[in-house]
């Protein structure tokens, strides 16, 4: 049944609703900075970790770490015989890892984000330009694996982060895919990387270094944010 409705109780309606707006769209207060601020620096606390600028492995082998406040990216380096050998990591992995296991994987108890490497081996010599030799592996323990390997005619365009520099490397050959060589070559490269130094000791040191880059960033980003909304 259609009913009508009197002129006068749709004037009392109509001006509840413009009075309901009219306090909706009053503006409102500034307190959730201070309230944020607090609750930010409240979880900054101090937590130990340990980023040492070196290291021993069992097996003598020494390691400098390179690792800056506020870089993502660390680099060890080491020498073995004439070389120069470095392997470039990102402290990304930690929060990469999360966000796959919170979207598609359950991670077991104990287990650990793969890490990607970019190990650049150089060969020291007088006169001749050696190029070097890129090789790109996870590390993922207890196990170093090779995922690709590029030799580059010079050390400067293999280190070269430039844009000029990523765009030469983009018009070379950078070989072909690790599982396309034969097993027997796999296994060479596999002992050619751990003959020096990159083993099921140094996967794990990659990681807690990880896992403490990544706790030591956490607590200053904190700091950082709750400090500038305080402001």
């Amino acid at each position: 049944m259609f009913m009508r409705v009197s002129s006068s109780r749709l004037v009392v309606h109509t001006t509840r609703i413009l009075q309901t707006r009219h306090i909706s769209s009053q503006p409102r207060s500034h307190n959730i900075g201070p309230l944020l601020a607090q609750s930010l620096l409240k979880t900054a606390q101090e937590h130990t970790y340990y980023l040492p600028t070196e290291f021993k492995t069992s097996k003598g082998v020494l390691w400098k770490l390179n690792e800056t406040l506020g870089d993502a990216e660390m680099v060890l380096s080491r020498t073995f015989g004439n070389e120069h050998i470095s392997a470039l990591f990102n402290v990304d992995a930690m929060s990469e890892f999360q966000d796959f296991a919170d979207m598609e994987h359950e991670p077991a108890f104990g287990e650990r984000p793969p890490v990607g490497l970019s190990i650049v081996i150089q060969k020291k010599t007088d006169s001749i330009e050696s190029g070097a030799l890129e090789i790109e592996a996870s590390a993922k323990y207890p196990n170093i694996f090779i995922n690709h390997i590029t030799v580059f005619p010079s050390v400067d365009l293999c280190m070269d982060s430039s844009a000029q520099g990523d765009w030469q490397r983009r018009g070379l050959y950078s070989g072909p895919s690790f599982q396309q060589l034969p097993e027997t070559l796999q296994d060479l490269f596999q002992e050619y990387i751990t003959e020096r130094g990159f083993d099921e000791e140094l996967a794990l040191r990659i990681h807690d270094i990880v896992e403490a880059k990544d706790q030591k960033e956490w607590d200053v980003w904190v700091k950082n944010v709750g400090n500038f909304i305080d402001i």
